[in-house]
């Protein structure tokens, strides 16, 4: 597994006045009425009913804690994909409005990071990010090459980091999911798998007990 600390020279994006104007409409918004003409309507943008309608992405990553000992905690990330195009790299921690964690995991400096410190899937890569702007960082776990993507309808798991003690943001923070389309997906981590996704849990659970079946009376 090969992990690094990536330096990012990100700045945090400006939004337009008209756009932060737009991002306050709702689905409720079909229309809006003109202040020069209280008569007319104006149809709502496509790109909010866009917005709207992708509201719910096909993507759930799920979170689970382990307590070690020492007092240091595990966080484990399990990403589902329940959409059709499968997935190349993820974010933990990092949103439209900057890095999220405070956090750094055992041992990790922004010159090395331990190999004990943070686990990854078959063929993925590890990295820390940290940014000029703030004293925050983000996990980014990107596949090697392809063969290692997850398939719209999988899910995998084994993305996990190590911390010195419990830190609430990692199981309520942003993250971002990249396909191979160039397409990105956002949302917050999850403690429970989606029911309606319909796909399985990278985790086995136990096999039903067997069926008995009792001779009739």
């Amino acid at each position: 597994m090969h992990a690094m600390v990536r330096f990012s020279k990100r700045a945090l994006p400006a939004l337009p006045v008209v756009a932060i104007w737009w991002l306050g409409l709702t689905a409720a918004d079909a229309t809006m009425t003109s202040q020069d003409d209280p008569g007319s309507t104006v149809p709502s943008s496509p790109a909010v009913a866009k917005a709207n309608a992708e509201s719910t992405p096909p993507v759930t990553i799920v979170v689970s804690t382990t307590t070690l000992s020492g007092g240091e905690v595990e966080y484990s990330y399990d990403v589902v994909n329940g959409g059709a195009i499968p997935i190349t790299a993820i974010e933990i921690g990092d949103s439209l409005y900057g890095s999220q964690l405070l956090t750094w995991p055992v041992g990790a400096t922004q010159d090395s990071i331990p190999p004990e410190c943070c686990s990854s899937p078959t063929g993925w890569r590890f990295e820390i990010i940290t940014t000029e702007e703030q004293p925050t960082t983000y996990l980014y776990w990107v596949r090697a090459d392809s063969p290692y993507e997850i398939p719209g309808g999988h899910s995998l798991g084994g993305f996990s980091v190590r911390l010195p003690h419990a830190d609430t943001l990692y199981e309520t923070c942003s993250w971002t999911a990249f396909l191979n389309d160039g397409e990105e997906y956002e949302g917050v981590v999850q403690n429970t798998y989606p029911v309606s996704v319909g796909v399985r849990p990278p985790r086995t659970a136990a096999p039903p007990p067997p069926r008995v079946d009792r001779a009739p009376k």
